[in-house]
């Protein structure tokens, strides 16, 4: 462990931590939750291999085809 005597050294930008830890900041207007979710077993096995982006897509394209998702043309998801 170092100790430091005077000035405590910066920490480094947010995106070289962020990369570091192998995630990417979220972007304008985007957020992070966890939701529950149920379904058969395969259809986990397919989420674990996608990234957040991805499974955030894949839900979107499910609820356009359900006539369940806005857009923005819409409203915006606010409704």
């Amino acid at each position: 462990m170092r100790w430091y005597i005077g000035r405590v050294p910066k920490p480094p930008p947010l995106e070289l931590r962020l990369r570091a830890l192998g995630v990417e900041a979220l972007g304008e207007g985007e957020r992070s939750e966890k939701v529950r979710v149920r379904g058969p077993e395969e259809l986990f096995r397919v989420l674990d291999e996608l990234s957040p982006r991805e499974r955030g897509l894949a839900l979107i394209r499910g609820l356009e085809v359900l006539g369940r998702w806005p857009g923005p043309e819409e409203g915006g998801a606010d409704g």
